[in-house]
């Protein structure tokens, strides 16, 4: 009986890690993320449920989109000239002190100090900059890498002429690596924040995708495009995209001929394009080095930029490098490549493109500013 009583102890401890992964599982699979392929946003004002709206078709809306925010919902024209900043703010967690453990360095996040002091340096670059529009990519809403603060809303508080429109692209209720501290909650996006509202703006999700189950507790990739009227009565697309950093077969290349696909069907129907952001690939005409490209944990990859070319060009800016790896603290041997730059259609004039050297201080990326003439 003294066995038999040991027996069952012993087998119901040991079944206990079982049932817990088992419910995590069970519980992960029914928080899982799952965006439509088209989900039309509207503004920002808190909630983000109340502002996505995925039955319905966003090539398919009014061109008034209504604002969330009690402000005037007309959309107005973009003057002639227009100032686009983009900045890839690292949740405010990777300033020059981090290394990341997903990039070949252990630190999981930064102290809530610096990442309050990064905040805080990112919002007042933002407000001397003095954009037209603003592109960002990371930045969490509710994470615990960055400690459940609202940085979208942190930012917009310095910025109260600016619409804001937010598509989410990382949301897990818990990342369970690494083991021994847990990344957890992640909630996180792309933002366009703008001095003029557009006529609509819309989330469209990229087709690829991590395989099960990492695609629970991993990034849902997606394009965030808002349409505006020219001073000429012209709808322009300006997106911001965030694209694959890790690939694990051909992710990069269907993203790119998702969006090539997406810049010919604008094209022809008479729209100007301008896309920018961080796009984990180097632009047509630059030359990385081997220590670029030869990362065994981060890899910068070429992007393939013939399905684009017969409808616009690439442009970067050359003062800086914009993006250091991860792999350490920051020092003067940092590796250091260039990945955020914008694709423009023909018809645009891109008077200058500039990255701004901010010396990696408060993000693991340099923000870069396209002045273009519509």
């Amino acid at each position: 009986m003294r066995k038999k009583r040991l027996y069952m102890t012993i087998t119901g401890i040991a079944g206990i890690p079982a049932a817990f992964i088992l419910l995590f599982f069970i519980i992960s699979m029914a928080a899982d993320y799952r965006p439509d392929n088209v989900e039309t946003v509207l503004e920002y004002a808190g909630d983000i449920q109340s502002r996505i709206m995925p039955e319905m078709d966003a090539d398919k809306t009014d061109s008034l989109l209504p604002a969330s925010n009690g402000r005037a919902n007309e959309a107005h024209a973009l003057p002639d000239t227009v100032r686009i900043l983009t900045w890839n703010i690292g949740y405010a967690g990777l300033g020059k002190n981090m290394d990341f453990f997903y990039d070949g360095g252990k630190k999981v996040r930064d102290s809530k100090e610096n990442t309050i002091k990064n905040l805080e340096a990112i919002a007042s670059f933002i407000k001397s900059a003095d954009a037209d529009i603003i592109l960002l990519q990371e930045t969490d809403i509710s994470s615990k890498r960055s400690y459940k603060i609202n940085e979208l809303e942190f930012i917009m508080d310095s910025l109260p002429r600016h619409h804001a429109f937010f598509a989410c692209n990382y949301k897990t209720f818990f990342v369970p690596i690494p083991l021994k501290e847990p990344m957890g909650k992640v909630h996180s996006g792309i933002a366009v924040l703008s001095k003029c509202l557009p006529a609509k703006a819309a989330r469209y999700q990229y087709p690829s995708s991590f395989p099960f189950p990492a695609s629970m507790f991993n990034l849902k990739r997606c394009l965030l495009a808002c349409t505006y009227i020219s001073p000429e009565g012209k709808e322009i697309i300006i997106c911001n995209t965030h694209n694959t950093a890790f690939d694990t077969g051909e992710m990069r290349k269907k993203e790119t001929e998702f969006l090539g696909s997406m810049i010919a069907e604008w094209s022809m129907d008479g729209r100007g394009i301008i896309i920018g952001g961080d796009w984990n690939q180097y632009p047509d005409g630059y030359e990385p080095s081997s220590d670029e490209t030869g990362n065994p944990y981060f890899s910068i990859a070429a992007l393939d930029y013939e399905c684009m070319q017969e409808y616009g060009k690439t442009f970067y800016g050359r003062e800086c490098k914009t993006l250091r790896y991860l792999y350490a603290p920051l020092d003067s041997s940092t590796t250091r490549t260039i990945s955020d730059f914008f694709f423009v259609s023909d018809g645009i004039s891109v008077i200058s493109t500039q990255a701004i050297d901010l010396g990696f201080e408060n993000s693991d990326h340099n923000p870069v500013i396209a002045v273009v003439a519509l």
